[in-house]
């Protein structure tokens, strides 16, 4: 997956991103590839940052029953040295 990422404000970050995906199925080959952005933020929590990602993604090829968009909730703990 390749981005182009932009900080807006303080601590938080805009994404662009696109990427393929191959589905083997048993009627043949099939791609998926959503183009979309999404939005991140690392926010700590007592002594532990977290980072919240939020993203949508509309599929411009899909197999013929596959969803037109997708979204994508991420939160990561992050352990820093």
């Amino acid at each position: 997956m390749r981005a182009r990422r932009k900080q807006l404000f303080k601590g938080i970050l805009i994404s662009v991103c696109c990427s393929a995906f191959l589905i083997m199925a048993g009627n043949g080959q099939k791609w998926t590839v959503p183009i979309g952005a999404q939005v991140s933020q690392i926010v700590p929590i007592g002594k532990l940052p977290v980072n919240f990602m939020f993203g949508a993604y509309y599929n411009i090829e899909k197999p013929d029953n596959g969803p037109d968009w997708s979204l994508r909730f991420q939160i990561a703990l992050l352990f820093p040295k």
